[in-house]
């Protein structure tokens, strides 16, 4: 029998294996820090797993098996995960971090929704408050050129036509 290396399938094996490993630490822990394509790729195979364990079918069921191994990660996602995204879809979500300072890479966080950690962002409406706005400077009106009989009644026409437009007023001779 033939090296798997010589078709060329050890790579495959071993990336399967590492998102196989990928998906018990984001399923047990709740939060994973990883480089970005690999975070790319455990959104996708963590909302699988979560959604074929809330189906609760057979054929979810094995595959849940299958990517998780563990039967503790089994029992979690087909009864604790489902029973918290019962009424939601969205499961995993991907926040970007600081860069790996070794090596530059673009690192992200891969979070189970209503997981019960702190968020990694400040909340709404804590922390200082930034400074108010100045008020912007009313432009002045643009000046009236009309001919007219009676100027009173003209005028007293125009404020009202003004006050209509908002502001929008017409030039006319």
């Amino acid at each position: 029998m033939r090296n798997l290396s010589t078709f060329g399938l050890h790579k495959k094996t071993t990336r399967i294996k590492m998102y196989r490993s990928l998906v018990q630490c984001l399923i047990r822990d709740e939060r994973l820090i990883t480089t970005v394509g690999r975070a790319r790729v455990m959104m996708k195979i963590g909302s699988t797993v979560i959604n074929q364990g809330k189906m609760g079918t057979i054929n979810g069921l094995e595959a849940v098996q299958w990517w998780l191994r563990d039967e503790t990660l089994v029992k979690k996602v087909c009864q604790d995960l489902a029973l918290r995204y019962i009424d939601t879809g969205h499961y995993v979500t991907m926040y970007r971090i600081p860069n790996r300072k070794m090596d530059s890479a673009e690192m992200y966080l891969v979070d189970l929704n209503r997981n019960g950690f702190p968020s990694i962002y400040p909340a709404k409406g804590r922390g200082p408050t930034p400074p108010e706005k100045p008020a912007k400077e009313q432009k002045p009106q643009r000046e009236i050129w009309v001919r007219v009989d009676d100027p009173d009644e003209e005028l007293s026409r125009m404020m009202e036509e003004q006050k209509a437009f908002k502001g929008v007023v017409t030039r006319s001779h």
